[in-house]
């Protein structure tokens, strides 16, 4: 018989979702794959992929036997029942997805290529790109209060040399940085 239950499902860097899901291997495995553990902790169970080595860790947890844990990849909490899964109640679900906001591993300070970027480099890239979005909304808005008749060439050149050398300024930026 398949019920259906409450879980939460934590993707490496993202936030949890709660999810109401049938309560079988087949949805445990559709979610994380095959070959899958299980991690009591306090009331709940943290379901994940056994073998994880080469995976991104997910969470840290402190507090497991006095010691740290990191749980690496996808990970999926359901309730701990006698010898099976339980549904989450309501306080469990606000309780441990705070838990896992905090516990989350941090992957803002990675860039696409999993390089790490300090905290400096992270305010400077930022800084950048909202200067480069503001240029573009400038000019873009200029440009759509005006009728295009009365716009002479010489602006339409002035307003597009701007554009391109704020682009090639970021380019620089960020490659001097990577």
């Amino acid at each position: 018989m398949n019920n259906s239950i409450f879980i939460i499902y934590k993707k490496v860097g993202k936030i949890p979702l709660i999810k109401k899901v049938q309560d079988n291997i087949n949805t445990y495995t559709d979610l994380l794959g095959d070959n899958l553990a299980i991690l009591p902790y306090k009331d709940i169970l943290i379901i994940h992929k056994k073998d994880n080595d080469r995976l991104r860790p997910n969470i840290h947890i402190n507090e497991y036997m006095k010691l740290g844990i990191s749980v690496k990849g996808d990970i999926i909490v359901v309730g701990a029942g006698n010898k099976c899964f339980k549904s989450l109640t309501k306080k469990q679900i606000l309780e441990y997805r705070d838990f896992l906001i905090k516990e989350s591993f941090k992957y803002s300070h990675f860039d696409k290529k999993g390089r790490y970027i300090s905290t400096k480099q992270l305010k400077e890239k930022r800084k950048t790109e909202q200067n480069l979005k503001k240029n573009l909304r400038y000019y873009s808005s200029n440009f759509n209060n005006k009728n295009t008749n009365d716009i002479s060439i010489n602006l339409t050149l002035s307003m597009i040399l701007k554009m391109q050398n704020a682009i090639i300024q970021f380019i620089q930026e960020y490659t001097k940085k990577y």
